[in-house]
């Protein structure tokens, strides 16, 4: 089993991930916070892309966006924009389909603002309307955390959770942690590779 990078490393490869042209810097911030869904362990990531004094990270965005999505293997929704920052939901559109209309998910959203909702573009519609107002509870399930914890943390007793990691666990803290594992293990793998000196474009088409 490969070792895992330690938060030593993994701090040492963002600070060198800056020294890279935009697009490339871009390129290298899609492949560390998407290693997982990249390696087709989990359907979705979330990426906060803002400017700041030393990085335009939005420009960057607003640049690149059309190229990028001509280079990933996924779709891409932005959830939020404003003057200085933009949240972006790469997700696998056939994955994300599949668990929004399973059975008790679907039943979950129904419940909870997306009536009649099945496809994934209105479901992402509706996402991004009421992140207007904060990050809604329910975009764990488009991340693909277990609903019992979704749920859990919508409920008014945040605080009893058992164990945290990509997201707070309420039940079946083993099972949370071997993913955790497995998400750990996909963005170590990606790292090693790019500090190898492979390029993101590459990494995405070999795991494509």
């Amino acid at each position: 089993m490969m070792k895992l990078k330690t938060k030593t490393e993994i701090a040492n490869y963002i600070n060198r991930m800056y020294e890279y042209d935009d697009f490339d810097l871009l390129m290298h911030k899609i492949c560390f916070h998407g290693a997982a869904t990249i390696n087709r362990v989990k359907p979705s990531f979330l990426i906060c892309l803002k400017n700041s004094s030393s990085f335009k990270l939005k420009d960057i965005w607003e640049k690149y966006k059309h190229e990028v999505k001509e280079t990933v293997p996924f779709d891409y929704k932005e959830l939020k924009t404003c003057r200085d920052g933009v949240n972006v939901l790469f997700y696998r559109r056939d994955w994300l389909s599949r668990i929004i209309n399973s059975n008790k998910v679907y039943q979950y959203l129904q419940c909870n603002g997306y009536k009649g909702v099945k496809s994934v573009e209105d479901a992402l519609e509706i996402l991004s309307d009421r992140y207007s107002n904060g990050c809604p509870d329910e975009i764990g399930v488009f991340l693909g955390y277990p609903l019992a914890d979704v749920v859990a943390f919508s409920s008014d007793d945040k605080q009893c959770s058992i164990c945290s990691g990509y997201w707070r666990v309420y039940s079946n803290a083993d099972r949370a942690k071997k993913i955790f594992d497995v998400y750990d293990i996909a963005r170590s793998n990606i790292v090693d590779s790019l500090e190898k000196g492979i390029k993101p474009q590459k990494i995405i088409e070999l795991a494509s």
